[in-house]
């Protein structure tokens, strides 16, 4: 998962609150975060997207259908797909928080809730 530092109580919420013609967007400090739940009415969408970014075109084609998940927890907002993007996120976490909660060192060091 490149997502570690999701909580598993937001996890729980969207796999309650999914249906197939639902895409649960989970939203911390006014921004979209990960990870988006897509019901399975927008599974034949998905398949025919290429690149990184299509997906982002289905939220707008289907906002009617997209239902924001707020949460305080800006642990949404890590996606952490190199070496270098888990540095980045260990300095920009530990700026926000003043040092006092630190992120792990490696993907291994992480807590098994979260």
């Amino acid at each position: 998962m490149d997502t570690p530092f999701v909580p598993a109580s937001l996890l729980q919420r969207m796999a309650q609150q999914a249906t197939p013609s639902t895409i649960l967007v989970p939203i911390s400090d006014g921004r979209r975060g990960n990870p988006i739940t897509w019901g399975s009415d927008f599974f034949p969408a998905l398949l025919n997207l290429s690149g990184d970014t299509g997906a982002r075109s289905l939220l707008e084609k289907y906002r009617a259908s997209v239902v924001p998940i707020h949460i305080d927890d800006p642990g949404i907002h890590f996606d952490l797909d190199t070496p270098a993007a888990l540095a980045a996120a260990q300095s920009q976490w530990n700026q926000r928080h003043d040092g006092l909660t630190r992120l792990p060192t490696k993907l291994s060091d992480q807590s098994p809730d979260r």
